[in-house]
Formats: structure tokens, C-alpha cells, sequence
């Protein structure tokens, strides 16, 4: 065994075990080899106490080491055989393999930071995936092709070739997307997904095309009784379509270049990255789908409050109050209102006038969610449940009070992923020493069905 053992800690850093059964003792080494068979027994075990007296030599080595490094306790097991004594070949979990055979396991203190992640997302969000991601983005910057060779051979995503990644350095992108690691995506994608109101709620399709033709009905029949061996009447339904078409939105993120580096710092850029841009995508989308989307790039097709949604007449002299409430909620046709899934929308200022409005007793007549006495909605992010419906709050530009049914009447184009990519060339990263990330993302949305909405005046509480 010429060749050095190398062994790859918790923390990334590499230590070299250059203690092997050849070094120890090369002639019990070459004794042991398939393909050299010692002349007597006695020299078998002979040669086969030297190289267990070898093992224990290189497990002392590593030992060492890894105290050296404060890698933290370091618990020994047989590679061949795992936890439960099954056979097995390669290690896991935080295992790492050794010589012989043999298994180090190291808990550095900044991994403990990954047993605060949401259950739902330690699938992805793990020490070898952040560090995984941390590599990319340096690799990006300092433009490192092999190691982002490296990278793509282990987990990648892309809307295209599988594999070719040497586009990730060039300037034009793709249809579908760019190179991403699965994880980084991922987790942009689900903090993206829980921070959004309006878009988790509606009707969402995805595509690697830029444009998509949504169907609408136009003209449908309504279904009619049919006598037995009698004629059903043909009447044809008539369609219209929306043609959404993906606009680009992007936001930069700076880190310092030291982050990039540390590998105990790994969790860290991966937070940074995930809730800057996540948080960005969230808010610009959610403005897009209530009120600036005008159909003019890069503002996405037809937002919300831009549509020609019927406006409920107020019976209450502009005053909000449970009639008026009720007023709007029972204009909504029933089919989109019994045995589906409404939500109230309105912005900041009549969520407050919606809180405040009180019963006879001066309580809140519509509790908030985290009133104990009120259920909370299905809904994750709604404030309230208004008339039996929750509330969620959107940015609506006016202060207009909005019922209907997101699922069916409002529709999402969405990309398979996010694109992150970064530099240390753009803007001020150079002089500043920092990495910048970029992360971009393609969407468009539109209501397809107006009869699913009801809106009501302007009111005043």
C-alpha cells in the first residue's frame, strides 16, 4: 500500500495519515498480498500481527490528529458492519473512512447549528450539501471549472444537458435555467415558497419555455336533463387563452470572501444566500401578482388589481362592516365559494380596519389567528378568518377589499428552479474583496378568471 491514506474531517480539512502498513513494515505488507502467499504458517501470522500492530499505529496517528484539531470525541467502528451490525461498504452519516477499515466520526461544535433546522428540510440542508454549495459559489467567483466538474458529477440541476457545465462561466444563459446545485436550489425554493401569499394558493404550472398558453372558459353550457332514450343537446363550449410569458427578476447578495472560504462557515453563506434571496423573490413576486403587474416587461401580465373584476355596489354608505362584508362574500357564485378554497386579500390598511372592527360586547369581531379562541385557517399565512374565510394580507396598491378563488382564477408560470451564479468582478466585490450572488429567477401570472373574484369599494371603518 504505497499510496497515503487521506482522511477527510467534519470541518473540510484534509489531514494526511502518512503512516501506512507499508511504511510500519513493507515486508509483512508484501507477504499479505493476494498474490504473494507466505511460504509457512508461521510466517502468515507473523505477517499478519505485523500488520495489526501497523492498524493500531495509523488508529494512534489519527487520533491525534484529529485532537489536535478539536475535532471533537471520536467513536471507532468496523467499516464492513454499520450501527445495526448489517453488512456494508462505504460509511455513513457524518462517517468518514480511515486505514483499515476502521471509521472516524467528527462533531465540530459549528455543525450543531444544523439541529435548529425545520425537520422538514434536514433532507437537503446537511453538513456535506452546504459545503457542497459553498464550493460552487467559490468556484463561480474565482472561476475554478473543475471544481464545478467536480460538482456537477456529484448532484446538479439544470434545465438542459446534464453535465455541461462549462456555460455556468459564459454570458448567455439558457432557456431553462443554469447549472444550480440541487440543494441550494431546493432551499431557495422552499423559503421562497413559505415566505409568498399570493402564489402557494394558485393555480401553478411550470415550463422550461418561456411562453404558455392558458386556456380560459369562455362560453361553457351549463349541464342540462336528458330524458331516457332522448337526444342531449350539443351545445359547444367556446375558449379563450392568456399567454403568459416569463419575465426575469434578479437580486444580488454580498458576502465577504472570507465567508466563501472557512469551511466551518459553510451554514452561514447558505443562510445568508437562502434568506436574502428568498425574502427578495417573495416580496417582488407578491407586488407583481397584486398590483404592478400592467403587462408591460419587465412587469408580469395582468396583476390582480389591474383585472376587470366585478365590483360589489356598498349598501353601507362606504362605511366596512359585517354587512358590507357579507355583501361582498355572498356575490361571489357559489361554485366558487361552497366546497372550495376563498381567501380575503387586502393591504395593510384594511387588514387594520378589519381587525378593529368591533361587536357589541367592544370585542374584535374578527379575531387573529393567534387569539386562542378563534380557529386558525388551513391557510399558513392568514391573519384572520373573516366570515368564515381566511384573510391573508397582499400589497395591493388602493385599499380595496378582495374576495375569490386563487386556485382556479389566477394562474403562475414558474421556472423548474432558481439560478444562482456569483463574482468577484461585479460592482464593488473587487475593491471590497466580497463575492457577489447572484440569484435570478423567470415568472409570469395573470388572472384567467375574473367571475372567480369579487372586489369591493373603497371603505372606510
Amino acid at each position: 500500500m504505497d499510496e497515503i491514506t487521506v482522511i477527510e474531517i467534519a470541518t473540510g480539512d484534509e489531514v494526511t495519515i502518512l503512516r501506512s502498513a507499508y511504511d510500519v513494515n513493507p515486508t509483512a505488507y508484501k507477504l499479505m498480498k493476494k498474490d504473494e502467499k507466505p511460504e509457512s504458517p508461521d510466517l502468515e501470522k507473523f505477517a499478519q500481527r505485523m500488520i495489526e500492530k501497523s492498524a493500531e499505529q495509523t488508529a494512534a496517528i489519527v487520533d491525534a490528529k484529529l485532537k489536535e484539531l478539536g475535532a471533537g470525541k471520536v467513536d471507532r467502528g468496523r467499516l464492513a458492519q454499520g450501527a445495526e451490525g448489517k453488512e456494508r461498504s462505504e460509511p455513513e452519516g457524518g462517517e468518514h473512512m480511515a486505514a483499515y477499515g476502521e471509521l472516524v466520526r467528527a462533531n465540530p461544535s459549528w455543525e450543531r447549528k444544523y439541529h435548529a433546522i425545520p425537520e422538514e428540510d434536514r433532507d437537503i440542508r446537511t453538513p456535506a450539501n452546504d459545503l457542497m454549495c459553498q464550493d460552487y459559489i467559490r468556484a463561480c467567483a474565482s472561476g475554478d471549472v473543475e471544481t464545478l466538474r467536480r460538482i456537477a458529477d456529484i448532484k446538479l440541476k439544470t434545465g438542459g444537458d446534464i453535465g455541461k457545465i462549462d456555460r455556468q462561466l459564459s454570458t448567455t444563459a439558457t432557456e431553462g435555467g443554469e447549472f444550480v446545485p440541487v440543494p441550494l436550489s431546493d432551499t431557495l425554493v422552499r423559503k421562497r415558497d413559505k415566505r409568498e401569499r399570493i402564489a402557494p394558493l394558485s393555480m401553478r404550472v411550470r415550463s422550461d419555455n418561456t411562453e404558455l398558453r392558458i386556456p380560459i372558459e369562455n362560453n361553457v353550457p351549463a349541464m342540462t336533463g336528458v330524458l331516457e332514450n332522448a337526444a342531449i343537446a350539443t351545445n359547444l363550449p367556446s375558449f379563450a387563452e392568456v399567454i403568459l410569458n416569463k419575465q426575469k427578476t434578479g437580486n444580488i447578495v454580498a458576502m465577504s470572501w472570507e465567508l466563501t472560504q472557512d469551511k466551518s462557515a459553510a451554514f452561514d453563506m447558505v443562510e445568508i444566500i437562502t434568506n436574502q434571496g428568498a425574502r427578495k423573490l417573495a416580496v417582488y413576486f407578491d407586488a407583481q401578482s397584486a398590483a404592478d403587474g400592467d403587462g408591460i416587461a419587465p412587469n408580469h401580465t395582468d396583476a390582480l388589481e389591474e383585472a376587470t373584476i366585478t365590483e360589489v355596489t356598498n349598501t353601507t354608505s362606504n362605511v366596512l362592516n359585517r354587512v358590507a362584508i357579507v355583501e361582498v362574500l355572498l356575490d361571489l357564485p357559489t361554485e366558487y365559494r361552497d366546497g372550495t378554497s376563498p381567501v380575503w386579500m387586502g393591504n395593510a390598511v384594511t387588514t387594520a380596519r378589519l381587525a378593529n372592527i368591533l361587536d357589541l360586547n367592544l370585542r374584535p369581531l374578527y379575531g387573529l389567528n393567534n387569539d386562542a379562541a378563534r380557529v386558525v385557517s388551513d391557510v399558513g399565512n392568514a391573519i384572520m378568518v373573516v366570515e368564515g374565510v381566511p384573510y391573508i394580507e397582499v400589497p395591493f396598491a388602493t385599499d380595496i377589499l378582495m374576495v375569490g378563488l386563487l386556485e382556479e382564477g389566477f394562474a403562475v408560470l414558474m421556472d423548474n428552479g432558481v439560478r444562482v451564479d456569483s463574482s468577484r468582478e461585479s460592482g464593488t466585490a473587487f475593491t471590497n474583496d466580497q463575492v457577489h450572488a447572484r440569484i435570478l429567477d423567470r415568472r409570469d401570472s395573470a388572472v384567467v378568471l375574473t367571475d372567480a373574484f369579487r372586489k369591493s369599494e373603497v371603505m372606510t371603518s
